[in-house]
């Protein structure tokens, strides 16, 4: 499996970066779902499939919160 973090959404499509930092564009058509950014998405090859990974979504934005909240407390 491939594992997907959408960046942004330009026209029909995803732009998405990969574990290796590189970046690719996925048609939204090909998803089946609503996709939105920061969305973790996982690509199944040999099935030709994507799906939601909303565990490590949930997980990686919160993190992200916590950093936010962690530079913005410091006085």
């Amino acid at each position: 499996m491939i594992q997907y973090i959408v960046d942004r959404i330009e026209k029909n499509y995803a732009v998405c970066y990969d574990e290796k930092n590189q970046y690719t564009e996925i048609p939204l058509e090909k998803f089946g779902f609503p996709v939105r950014e920061s969305m973790v998405i996982l690509y199944d090859e040999q099935k030709d499939s994507y799906a939601f990974d909303k565990e490590t979504t949930e997980r990686m934005l919160e993190e992200n919160r916590k950093k936010l909240r962690s530079l913005f407390d410091r006085k």
